[in-house]
């Protein structure tokens, strides 16, 4: 009889592959509020003492990721590598702060056995900025009011499906094509891109 055990467990990604995984979803977030090459990141968040002999929720970063200049947006994950929260995707946003060093309440110096420490900041320090469930295929705009936000305005049947800008199936490329079969509005083609929201916004709305 063997000695040895089967391993079924997965893995574990390196933090700049689940990074890379997470971040296509927010695309169309980040599209819509104007913001060009975001500093984004997934993180691990964990119940830390850096704050005091309770345990809190934390989230550590890079001093180079806090000296980056610019807001630095984040989705979380937990020690499975899972969403943090199971049930909805959540970006949260660090706001800029060039004098960061000096507010050693909100970060934390952390020592490691690596050639740089880290900095622990407080979940709750943390801007909740989007809340989409994870079984969406990008992430979800809401307007002021709490309203699904599909483009400007909620399209009709006749609206969608009415005479628009096109092209010939001979101008299509691969990512368009991929952008078609996996139901995802992530071409270089806005109006693709659209169409593509616009549909789904229908297909969940007529699925109530």
């Amino acid at each position: 009889m063997s000695n040895f055990k089967s391993n079924t467990e997965q893995p574990k990604k390196h933090i700049k592959e689940i990074s890379a995984d997470y971040y296509p979803f927010w695309q169309t977030y980040f599209d819509t509020e104007g913001i060009t090459n975001p500093k984004f990141g997934a993180k691990l968040c964990y119940m830390g003492k850096e704050f005091g002999e309770e345990r809190i929720e934390c989230v550590r970063f890079w001093p180079s990721e806090l000296s980056s200049g610019k807001d630095f947006y984040v989705e979380l994950f937990d020690w499975d590598q899972e969403h943090y929260d199971r049930k909805n995707r959540k970006l949260y946003k660090l706001s800029n702060n060039p004098n960061w060093k000096l507010n050693t309440n909100k970060y934390v110096q952390v020592e490691n056995n690596i050639e740089a420490s880290t900095y622990a900041v407080r979940l709750s320090d943390l801007e909740l900025v989007n809340s989409t469930p994870v079984t969406a295929a990008f992430a979800e705009l809401k307007n002021n009011s709490g309203a699904l936000m599909i483009g400007d305005d909620e399209p009709s049947y006749d609206d969608m499906f009415s005479e628009k800008e096109d092209c010939h199936q001979s101008a299509m490329t691969m990512r368009d094509h991929y952008c078609i079969t996996h139901n995802v509005p992530f071409s270089n083609k806005q109006w693709l891109n659209e169409l593509i929201k616009n549909a789904i916004a229908w297909q969940q709305k007529n699925q109530k």
